[in-house]
C-alpha cells in the first residue's frame, strides 16, 4: 500500500510518497517477489515524475531491515514512533 496523500491526518508525515505496507507470505518469502513489485512501484513512480520512495521499518528479529538496504533505501535519521525511516532514490 502506498500513501501518496491524504486530506486528512492519517499520521504518515511524509514529504513524498510512503511505502505503508509490503507483505509478502512467509512461503513465498526470499524468491524475488517483494523485489519486483518495488521494482514495479518505481516504474510506476518515475513515470509521474516520482523520484523518491519513502518507507519505514522496525528493527530486531525478523526485520526488514536488509531487504530495504540491499534494494538501495538509506536511513534519512527520522523515525515513524519506533520505526526506522528510509527512502529510496532513483532518476526520473
Amino acid at each position: 500500500m502506498l500513501h501518496i496523500g491524504a486530506d486528512h491526518d492519517d499520521g504518515i508525515d511524509c514529504p513524498g510518497v510512503f511505502l505503508w505496507r509490503l507483505m509478502i507470505g512467509g512461503p513465498f518469502q526470499g524468491k524475488g517477489f517483494g523485489e519486483k513489485a518495488i521494482g514495479l512501484v518505481t516504474r510506476d513512480l518515475k513515470a509521474r515524475g516520482i523520484g523518491e520512495l519513502y518507507t519505514s521499518y522496525g528493527l530486531g528479529l525478523a526485520s526488514p531491515e536488509g531487504f530495504y538496504k540491499r534494494l538501495g533505501f538509506k536511513e534519512t535519521g527520522d523515525m515513524y514512533d519506533d520505526e526506522v525511516e528510509a527512502v529510496l532514490t532513483f532518476d526520473v
